[in-house]
């Protein structure tokens, strides 16, 4: 279960020390089967062992799990 306070300040555009994006940062998959891919965040999915976000790809817009640290953002 996420803690109700991640996932408010995740809703309410604020990161914190443990997840690094907030809903609809545009990200890019570094590393895995999705390398390359661009996408938006679309929820928090895990917290433990590792944060896991649900993004949406941009090219297709299929719904995928991948670990926050496979992603880098693409926020200007």
């Amino acid at each position: 279960m996420i803690p109700k306070n991640l996932q408010n300040d995740f809703y309410e555009g604020r990161t914190n020390s443990i997840v690094k994006f907030v809903i609809n940062d545009s990200v890019e998959v570094v590393d895995g089967e999705f390398k390359g891919k661009k996408c938006s965040v679309i929820s928090i999915q895990a917290i433990e062992p590792e944060v896991v976000l649900m993004i949406e790809r941009g090219d297709n817009g299929a719904l995928i799990t991948v670990p926050q640290a496979s992603l880098v953002s693409l926020q200007v």
